[in-house]
């Protein structure tokens, strides 16, 4: 038997990694899908994910940081489905240009005001680029973006979208 003249082709990088993976999942006894289950989102757009699942990874960040539900990393957002649980309250964002004026705020000002963010405004200063977020326990202002394990303290969690 010849193989000259026949057409096979040369396998790619990507297919032969691709390979690979499909062979591991199948080592574990996962079923994998007819194609890649990713899609390359370059970085500095903002996509909207699926609705109904929750956000991963979580992150918080400053007034630049759109609200909605983060599906990669590449496209952070800052979720708007947040929920403590510790209190079991949501969280309540500011935006504005804004962080926590720490000679006013403290557990007690969040604790009593959480239900009212009107009262909540009032604890807090002009600070451009930050923005203020509480539960009825803690209350965090932040600039630029994080992810929430950023601040150990927290029990906060995406209560799904």
């Amino acid at each position: 038997m010849s193989y000259a003249g026949s057409h096979h082709k040369k396998k790619q990088p990507v297919d032969e990694e691709r390979d690979e993976f499909e062979d591991l999942l199948a080592d574990e006894g996962i079923k994998s899908s007819a194609g890649p289950s990713y899609k390359y989102v370059s970085p500095g757009t903002q996509q909207a994910a699926p609705k109904g699942g929750k956000c991963y990874p979580i992150f918080v960040g400053g007034s630049s940081l759109a609200n909605g539900q983060t599906s990669s990393s590449m496209a952070p957002m800052s979720c708007d489905k947040l929920r403590c649980g510790d209190c079991a309250k949501r969280i309540v964002r500011f935006a504005e240009d804004c962080r926590w004026n720490t000679s006013i705020v403290d557990y007690l000002f969040v604790r009593n005001f959480n239900t009212s963010p009107d009262k909540l405004r009032d604890g807090l200063e002009t600070a451009p680029g930050f923005a203020a977020y509480a539960c009825q326990c803690q209350f965090i202002s932040v600039d630029g973006t994080k992810k929430i394990e950023e601040y150990s303290h927290l029990k906060w969690h995406c209560a799904g979208h």
